[in-house]
């Protein structure tokens, strides 16, 4: 993987914005970043491919046990009057997923390390897919790029697949997520895609829906809602009252309940006690287990997203902090995972409000059902990626 250093399109921020990414800039600071571009060779693709098909058959293998047994459920603090909710969705909806993405550091020798699995609410959707490509057909329109360039990348059309596969033509689906930007791209990206199919997307936000006389959820229209495509983490439903309702409700979860376990990271520990020494897993452990970590290590809570919570530990010293999100009481309220190394690339000095010259990269795969379907590339300037990070687009050559 090697850092290039291109020319930003002329007019580059409303081509994105025409992709439906409107975020492009946040607070003055570039979140998409068309100066700093990543080349990827086919063969560190293929690497990247089939660790994620294989992780991702792993984490399946999981999932089965952890629903049937209740020392398993136990260690992922999810409050027990949901377990047969979850254990029920796998029974019933195994294939009803529909995306999630893995984080993977491309680190020494090239070998792909898996830092979590964000398999249920992944982030970055829009940029992985639509902005991305876009990005590449006119680079090479311009002569920038060879005619051969390519893009890992067939992501809108797996969702695009999935979505029909799942709704048939003629369908009444709504879609919610919270009140966040980068939520409602994702969430509009796959209502255009699911409108594309024939069938009709209605949108509500999380905190327009309600609960009828009948135990049917509505929508702000009061219209009730029987297929729900969410982007809004189990992670936070699970405490709310209204979850309880749900099992009666009538209403079709997407992503359903199961994804919960793949998202939280009691996974990681899990799925070293079961491979231990495997070369994409990376040692991991319960605070509540008698494990040494001597060198750089991470604390990571088992509900946590864009890095909430996450500690860099060293030596008895915490490093890095990022700020705290949902956290757990209990000795198995968060786990330890070991570092590896994640490229840092040195750029040139950029213009004052681009980015810093040194940042570490990160590898996102995108899984769709059960297949890894495209990557994007995630920059950060610390020791632990979240709000601060940025996008850059990627391309191949053979040579």
């Amino acid at each position: 993987m090697r850092l290039k250093e291109f020319t930003p399109r002329e007019g580059w921020q409303s081509k994105v914005e025409d992709t439906g990414l409107p975020f492009h800039t946040v607070d003055g600071e570039v979140y998409w970043s068309e100066g700093r571009v990543y080349e990827l060779s086919p063969g560190e693709v293929d690497r990247i491919r089939h660790a994620s098909d294989e992780l991702h058959a792993m984490c399946l293998d999981l999932v089965s046990d952890v629903v049937e047994t209740e020392a398993l459920m136990r260690r992922f603090g999810i409050p027990e009057v949901h377990w047969n909710m979850i254990a029920e969705s796998w029974r019933t909806e195994r294939d009803r997923g529909i995306a999630g993405r893995f984080d993977l550091a491309l680190g020494g020798g090239g070998v792909p390390k898996m830092l979590e699995y964000n398999a249920e609410t992944p982030g970055m959707g829009v940029e992985s897919s639509v902005t991305q490509s876009d990005w590449l057909a006119e680079q090479i329109d311009l002569g920038v790029l060879p005619g051969d360039a390519g893009q890992f990348n067939t992501l809108q059309e797996a969702l695009r697949d999935r979505l029909a596969a799942i709704y048939p033509a003629g369908s009444d689906v709504h879609f919610t997520c919270a009140s966040f930007e980068e939520d409602y791209a994702y969430t509009e990206l796959l209502g255009r895609l699911l409108f594309e199919n024939g069938s009709t997307p209605h949108f509500t936000l999380m905190d327009e829906i309600r609960i009828d006389q009948d135990g049917h959820f509505t929508d702000g229209n009061q219209r009730i809602i029987r297929d729900l495509v969410k982007f809004y983490a189990w992670d936070f439903m699970f405490f709310e009252a209204f979850c309880e309702a749900i099992p009666a409700s009538g209403c079709r979860m997407v992503e359903p309940a199961w994804k919960s376990i793949l998202s939280s990271k009691a996974l990681l520990p899990l799925l070293w006690e079961r491979h231990r020494g495997h070369p994409n897993i990376l040692k991991s452990a319960f605070l509540d287990e008698d494990v040494d970590f001597d060198g750089l290590h991470f604390f990571k809570p088992l509900f946590s997203g864009n890095g909430e919570g996450i500690e860099a530990r060293k030596n008895g010293r915490v490093l890095a902090r990022e700020e705290q999100g949902v956290i757990l009481e209990g000795a198995a309220a968060g786990i330890l995972q070991d570092a590896t190394d994640v490229p840092v690339f040195e750029g040139s000095r950029t213009p004052p409000g681009a980015l810093s010259p040194a940042r570490s990269a990160v590898i996102g795969s995108w899984m769709v059902e059960d297949a890894c379907v495209g990557m994007m590339v995630a920059e950060n300037d610390g020791l632990i990626g979240g709000e601060e990070r940025s996008f850059s687009p990627h391309f191949i050559l053979d040579r």
